[in-house]
């Protein structure tokens, strides 16, 4: 299949050398020049201008950040421009029915309320008729040494867990699965909404657990008890696991602290969440007494 990436960074590279890997051929395009520039002398397919988008392209994987803003809402522009780009080569490509899948972070209702509506009135075409739409969330984990080192933490797209939001077609959610993941077996298929919650649960998860390890940290440190002790031991048992162990400091990096604040101000329209509230207050404390890991 031919797939071009929307958004070279850090994730798209992964989830290129993935496609690569499996065997499909792949274009990198972005708004950073220099972010093209390196991925040309390493040899990959770049593309500077929309204009210069190859025909017959299979899959647009758009993976380019979400960031919040200060209010807690989410900044949804890059996606939005990330479309945009894509726009007249889709216009153009249609007869070979491409597939669209996002791979951004993106809250609940995004894909149906906003991001299908837009297609529709930049292309001047039918979504999940003349082309698919797809949200794939990614789960690529990028380890920093201000925390570890150890590699059970990384996960590049290969590893990564396959989660398929799709509408009632499930045709184009088939192609994704059976071509272009070359019929991955474990593979979680659901609606638009319940796949773009899926990746703020499971980082609201996340970052729960290290605040969980920070908290018991300020306990113990009272106590002149050794945490690193209690962690190495309580983490061995399957049912808790290691994540969060490796503790002492905030938890930064480009997704938990955005991914936390963003979905609470989201939640707050549903229900008072407390618990996250308090996750997030840990972390501010930890931030502003012991500092922030990467």
């Amino acid at each position: 299949m031919r797939i071009v990436i929307v958004g070279s960074g850090y994730v798209g590279k992964s989830i290129g050398s993935y496609m690569s890997k499996l065997g499909h051929e792949v274009f990198y395009y972005d708004s950073s020049k220099k972010v093209l520039d390196d991925l040309k002398r390493l040899g990959e397919n770049v593309i500077y201008s929309p204009k210069e988008f190859p025909r017959n392209v299979d899959v647009y994987a758009i993976s380019v950040p979400t960031p919040v803003r200060n209010d807690g809402t989410q900044d949804l522009s890059a996606v939005i421009n990330a479309l945009g780009s894509i726009a007249t080569p889709l216009r153009e490509n249609s007869s070979n029915k491409p597939i669209i899948m996002i791979k951004s972070t993106i809250l609940p209702l995004t894909t149906e309320k906003k991001i299908i509506p837009h297609l529709k009135e930049i292309t001047g075409l039918n979504p999940n008729k003349d082309f698919g739409i797809i949200y794939s969330p990614e789960f690529i984990t990028e380890i920093h040494h201000t925390w570890t080192d150890d590699p059970r933490f990384a996960i590049n797209a290969e590893k990564e867990m396959l989660v398929i939001g799709e509408s009632n077609i499930k045709v184009w959610g088939d192609i994704i699965v059976n071509e272009l993941y070359l019929g991955r077996k474990k593979a979680f298929r659901t609606n638009y909404r319940t796949a773009e919650a899926i990746k703020y649960v499971l980082n609201a998860a996340l970052a729960t657990r290290i605040s969980f390890w920070n908290e018991i940290f300020l306990i113990m440190e009272k106590l002149d008890i050794d945490s690193d002790v209690i962690a190495k031991i309580v983490g061995s048992d399957p049912r808790v696991g290691p994540y969060g162990t490796v503790h002492k400091k905030a938890f930064g990096g480009k997704c938990l602290p955005k991914d936390l604040k963003t979905f609470i101000k989201f939640a707050e329209k549903y229900h008072n969440p407390v618990l996250l509230k308090a996750v997030q207050y840990i972390n501010e404390y930890m931030a502003s007494h012991y500092g922030v890991r990467e």
